[in-house]
């Protein structure tokens, strides 16, 4: 519903970076899987739309 609001805001480079935030995202969920950290990662999902932020000024 809200996709002609956001549509403006989503240019190449900010979905670019929002596809490098949710990798690490990802890594860092498989990194908690091998029991290798013990990072909160729900803690960090926020992240993913930091990119439409800086987006609005760059």
């Amino acid at each position: 519903m809200l996709a002609s609001v956001v549509a403006p805001l989503l240019t190449e480079s900010v979905i670019n970076e929002m596809t490098c935030v949710g990798s690490l995202l990802i890594i860092g969920l498989a990194l908690n899987m091998l029991k290798i950290t013990d990072l909160k990662i729900m803690n960090y999902a926020p992240a993913a739309f930091i990119p439409i932020i800086f987006g609005l000024f760059y």
